[in-house]
């Protein structure tokens, strides 16, 4: 008998991190988010750690949602943010502040 459990029977830093929730869209993050609790930690642990996150553009992007994306983050080296009318300084401070290892911000 074969047992799944789904993907959160997957090793997270080695398999679903790397491998699968980076190759995800955001709105695939919010919608993981909304399975159960389990996949709602999950999502939140990934974005603790992930290191590249592209917004560019995304024009169903709020800014409610933005910070749910950004808050517990400080991994990040690589944020796109082309594009996102409602991005103010004050938004965009807190970020940085966050991330001391930015690399890449992309703004235009």
């Amino acid at each position: 008998m074969c047992v799944n459990g789904g993907i959160p029977s997957l090793p997270p830093h080695d398999v679903l991190f790397p491998l699968i929730f980076h190759r995800l869209s955001p709105q695939d993050w919010f919608n993981l988010r909304a399975v159960d609790q389990t996949h709602h930690q999950l999502v939140s642990q990934f974005l603790q750690i992930n290191r590249v996150l592209n917004l560019g553009y995304n024009k169903k992007l709020t800014q409610q949602a933005f910070k749910l994306l950004t808050t517990g983050a400080h991994c990040l080296r690589e944020l796109n943010l082309s594009g996102l009318k409602f991005l103010t300084d004050d938004l965009l401070r807190e970020v940085i502040i966050n991330n001391p290892h930015l690399v890449s911000l992309e703004l235009s």
